[in-house]
């Protein structure tokens, strides 16, 4: 083999990854924004209307929503610019927007784009290879199967095709580039100069998204098992990056809000992280039926007579790696990189998205690599196994074709459920009948379309898996006023208010519920504490000059 063909396989390959990658994701070009935060994240964020250099200087002074990730919030920021509309357009879930989603998906998809390049390029310098053999191309062949597995896995299009999750992407891209640069700082050469490149960019994947803080747990795994380097040499490497890890840990603890809805007693988190490691790993290995809550909340969880004994499947898996470390310290890496990357969300420390699910699939983006790896290496070991192993070998290679034939369908067929709000919520159902999020969302939906009698159905699901569901009871109110049915919307209003006494629709609502029966000066008072509230509500203004100047019926 000539150094030519060594230089230009693997710029092949990964232009070959490339083209495949765009290929199974290019419908999320054609998606538009969804009700599930990206609102709160892009096309209802303050900080981005207008991109101003000082609402800039702002997402970096402190959290936003509960929320410190100022790297993914700039480069929004940045995004914005590119994307604005010369005016306000409505979607077509009924909101009105002033950005150009196409540019924030087309921003996601060139991340992960991105993100498959680096995972070749990391599995290439991880497995075997010595430079200008036989071998050197089944290693080449090998990771690029790996990176083809991150690549297409169904698991990824909810971080590929969800814009508010661009986040969990720019984490990735830094968080591989920390493990690549790692990797090299063990070289005699340069070593210091990739050390302080990978310190660099860890930081900046913490500052994208507070999950990166296991990246460190990842490169000691690698370090030890992979490379084979001292314990001790890896510890004493990774210390520093530990120290980053608490002032991250103190800011996100402090910024981020934790209610009684998902606490449990602190014995029960050991079975809540068991369950949602094995429901992870199920998704890893058979990825279907996938949705955006899956209902596995805590408090659900604990009620199940099985949730004590799911968490004996990882244990024991993770126990037989432990066993073939020295036979297989790939493997075991391999096992370690996945639980190391879900280790955030597996519920040992309550987080707010545990009040609808503590599992997700865009938990899982970096934990694709930890499969990846195992594949590629399968796939490197099979193919050195030896003469005499031609068989062997075409039953595996036709295996594993398959397999990512398979993979590449179903993300795609699944980027089709982000096409638009009514569509992943009405998926998210059939998944989840129970999602009371998801039902709330496309009442909402259906709201704005106009269809208030077809909101009925979500809306009874959502309030009968949740009869507190403050939002729920505002759009069932807002269903009645459509309907004009003003005595049974103040009910539901009044129970907006009453479950959320902070919830500006609910007062607004009220109001509006209130002046319907003629009753001014009632509604007078609850649009006074709907601009209380919510200060500067134009809805609300208007709303209250009404009831003012309305007498009110005998």
């Amino acid at each position: 083999m000539t150094p030519r063909i060594y230089i230009l396989r693997p710029l092949m390959i990964a232009f070959f990854l490339l083209i495949v990658t765009g290929a199974v994701f290019h419908d999320v070009l054609s998606a538009g924004f969804v009700r599930w935060d990206d609102g709160l994240h892009v096309y209802g964020n303050p900080y981005l209307h207008p991109a101003s250099a000082a609402n800039l200087v702002g997402l970096w002074s402190g959290p936003y929503r509960y929320l410190y990730v100022p790297v993914s919030y700039t480069l929004y920021w940045l995004l914005a610019h590119a994307a604005q509309l010369p005016a306000p357009v409505q979607a077509a879930d009924g909101n009105w927007v002033d950005l150009d989603p196409r540019v924030f998906h087309a921003a996601n998809l060139l991340l992960h784009a991105a993100n498959v390049v680096l995972v070749f390029v990391l599995l290439r310098r991880l497995l075997p290879k010595k430079s200008l053999t036989s071998r050197a191309g089944i290693t080449d062949w090998a990771a690029g199967a790996g990176a083809l597995l991150f690549a297409v896995h169904p698991v990824q299009v909810e971080s590929v095709a969800w814009i508010s999750e661009m986040r969990g992407l720019l984490a990735g891209t830094f968080s591989l580039l920390t493990l690549l640069f790692y990797v090299r700082s063990g070289e005699a050469t340069r070593g210091k100069l990739w050390y302080a490149l990978a310190t660099g960019t860890f930081a900046l994947a913490l500052l994208a998204k507070p999950s990166a803080i296991t990246v460190p747990l990842m490169a000691g795994l690698i370090g030890c098992l992979v490379l084979g380097r001292p314990l001790k040499t890896v510890l004493t490497s990774l210390a520093p990056w530990g120290l980053l890890c608490l002032v991250l840990f103190l800011i996100t603890h402090s910024a981020q809000p934790v209610t009684t809805a998902i606490v449990t007693p602190v014995w029960t988190r050991p079975f809540i992280a068991g369950d949602a490691l094995a429901f992870a790993l199920s998704k890893l290995v058979w990825p279907a039926r996938l949705g955006i809550d899956y209902g596995r909340s805590p408090v659900w969880l604990m009620t199940q007579s099985w949730a004590y004994f799911t968490g004996l499947v990882p244990v024991t898996l993770g126990f037989l790696a432990w066993l073939g470390r020295s036979r297989y310290p790939v493997v075991c890496a391999a096992f370690g990189i996945i639980t190391a990357a879900l280790l955030p969300t597996l519920g040992m420390t309550p987080f707010v998205f545990q009040v609808y699910s503590t599992v997700a699939d865009r938990y899982q983006y970096l934990a694709v690599f930890g499969l990846a790896l195992a594949f590629s290496w399968g796939l490197y070991a099979v193919w050195t196994l030896g003469e005499g192993r031609e068989r062997l070998r075409l039953g595996v290679a036709s295996a594993c074709g398959a397999v990512l034939l398979l993979c590449a369908l179903g993300s795609s067929l699944q980027t089709l459920c982000w096409q638009s709000s009514a569509a992943l919520f009405t998926q998210a159902l059939n998944v989840n009948p129970r999602s009371w999020g998801a039902a709330n969302n496309l009442a909402a939906v259906l709201l704005d379309q106009g269809h208030s009698q077809e909101a009925l159905v979500p809306l009874a699901i959502a309030l009968r898996e949740r009869p507190e569901y403050a939002e729920a009871h505002a759009n069932l109110g807002v269903v009645w006023i459509n309907l004009r049915q003003p005595h049974r919307a103040e009910a539901e209003f009044r129970a907006a208010t009453t479950y959320e006494p902070r919830l500006g629709s609910g007062w607004n609502g009220l109001g509006a519920a209130l002046l319907a029966e003629g009753r001014s000066g009632e509604a007078t008072k609850a649009f006074q504490q709907a601009l209380l509230v919510s200060p500067g509500s134009s809805q609300a203004e208007a709303n209250l000059r009404l009831a003012q100047a309305t007498p009110t019926r005998p």
